[in-house]
């Protein structure tokens, strides 16, 4: 059976890791992308400029949707790319966002260079992830988490997970 999916994505500082970290803590296999696009090898070079890799995004979706593809359970993605997530696999992705006075001291101490910091905060206020988290998945899969603090953001997607799972169980109940 294919893995379901919760995508947590937003921009760059917004607390995408922290609340991944506290859910793995919680008992969820986790993917942070960028780690998962160096270890598969889906990188397609280095931007100097913002001081960034740059992924692969094709090699990193089909390999994506072939690990998915063995059956994982209930997965939990995050990544400020994590639009890559074919919709096929995404029970719900959360978006957060946070207030740009908080953001910028976030990607200040990360030590991201000025041009980084600005684009990051350009996308914070277009609501880019947002955006492409709509347009991918639709409204009905997609929450925006505004300015929660970081343990009742993961309380929340945990519940998620919690009825995800329950879901599945009941599914496969069903079948035998």
């Amino acid at each position: 059976m294919p893995a379901g999916v919760i995508v947590i994505t937003g921009t760059p500082g917004t607390g995408k890791t922290t609340v991944t970290s506290i859910l793995q803590e919680k008992g969820y296999f986790t993917i942070n992308l960028e780690i998962f696009a160096k270890k598969y090898n889906c990188i397609a070079g280095y931007d100097d400029i913002r001081q960034s890799t740059i992924i692969d995004t094709e090699k990193l979706q089909d390999t994506l949707q072939n690990y998915l593809t063995a059956g994982r359970g209930i997965v939990i993605i995050e990544g400020h790319y994590a639009d890559i997530v074919p919709e096929e696999f995404v029970l719900k992705c959360f978006v957060l966002s946070c207030p740009i006075e908080d953001l910028r001291p976030r990607l200040e101490i990360r030590g991201y260079p000025q041009p980084k910091i600005d684009e990051n905060i350009q996308a914070e206020i277009m609501k880019v992830c947002w955006t492409d988290a709509l347009d991918l998945y639709g409204p009905s899969k997609v929450t925006k988490i505004d300015n929660m603090p970081i343990n009742d953001i993961a309380n929340l997607i945990d519940t998620f997970g919690h009825i995800a799972r329950n879901r599945e169980r009941l599914s496969r109940e069903s079948k035998i």
